[in-house]
């Protein structure tokens, strides 16, 4: 029977559930490692099983946590004294040595609450060379009851001597079915359309599609969508669109490179992606992969003292070419 959690998204229900009998069955190891694409819950994921983990009424037989034992209601105030966790200190950077090695004498101490200690590690590929090698004496030879669990977006990012130390669990992208209605529930307001849109900017990720749509990047992305229509049109290219485009250079060239792949796509597949869409992959146009690449080279000059104004310039009078009537 599916196991459901108020707070976690229901593609993480079997994964929870594999989860939970590994460790039922006493066969979750030390330092369990939950990967996949960014965007998916892992982390709430990964809370969950600690949780459980330390809930005093369950134990190793229960279902799930309780909710209301005093290590689940510490748990839930985020002060629970045997529970560690580690992340950047600020959004972008990496962990540091530091961090780590305080995290290691935490793990260490005995158990304050619970039966264990559990430390941790999201997102596990923000740790630097340094930091990733004082985890390994951890990870190596790991205090009594001691559980490390580490989540990453990027498995391949990991220094090869962790992986090699760690059980992996893999959380695979939902069905588009089953992640629409999530956020239908979750944005009542938006159209499905919308949400369908979100979905695929977000490469199918649910909770990325959710801060996609909240942000305005769906409507956002689709004036731009519409201004490339114009020009297919043979409306031209408006002499200030460019410099407009360039306030936010690193948005437009992603939203660029993601409307023709979708173009590209519907001009194969002939799919119903969106009516704009399929207005366009219907002309003559065959350079779409050439569009595309140099979409994805200008969103990775957005860091440098390269002029955005002048490559989107550029990049349009490319578009106009291919695409307007001849």
């Amino acid at each position: 029977m599916t196991v459901e959690i108020d707070g976690l998204a229901p593609w993480l229900s079997v994964p929870f559930e594999q989860l939970l009998r590994a460790w039922q069955a006493a066969e979750l190891g030390h330092a369990p490692l939950i990967y996949g694409p960014e965007g998916l819950g892992k982390t709430a994921l990964a809370h969950c099983l600690a949780k459980t983990m330390l809930c005093q009424q369950s134990g190793k037989a229960a279902t799930v946590f309780c909710g209301q034992c005093h290590s689940c209601q510490l748990m839930d105030s985020g002060t629970h004294p045997d529970f560690f966790e580690v992340k950047p200190l600020e959004e972008g950077r990496q962990i540091g040595v530091d961090q780590v090695r305080q995290f290691n004498e935490q793990l260490a101490l005995t158990p304050a609450v619970s039966q264990s200690r559990i430390g941790l590690i999201a997102p596990a590929e923000a740790l630097n060379d340094n930091a990733g090698n004082a985890l390994l004496k951890t990870l190596e030879e790991p205090p009594n009851n001691v559980y490390l669990v580490l989540v990453t977006n990027h498995l391949q990012r990991l220094l090869p001597t962790i992986l090699s130390r760690c059980q992996k669990f893999s959380i695979a992208l939902p069905e588009s079915s089953q992640a629409v209605a999530w956020l239908q529930k979750e944005a009542p307001e938006a159209s499905q359309g919308e949400l369908s849109t979100a979905l695929l900017m977000s490469a199918g990720a649910p909770s990325l599609a959710l801060q996609t749509w909240q942000s305005g990047d769906v409507e956002a992305a689709k004036e731009v969508l519409n201004k490339l229509h114009a020009i297919a049109k043979g409306e031209g290219v408006s002499p200030d669109l460019a410099e407009q485009w360039a306030q936010n250079p690193s948005k437009v060239w992603a939203w660029l490179a993601f409307w023709v792949s979708q173009i590209a796509r519907s001009a194969i597949q002939d799919d119903e992606i969106d009516p704009v869409v399929s207005a366009i992959s219907q002309g003559q146009a065959s350079d779409w992969s050439g569009l595309w690449h140099d979409a994805l080279e200008g969103r990775s000059l957005c860091q440098t003292g390269v002029r955005q104004d002048l490559l989107l310039s550029r990049w349009l009078i490319k578009w106009e070419s291919v695409v307007s009537p001849s």
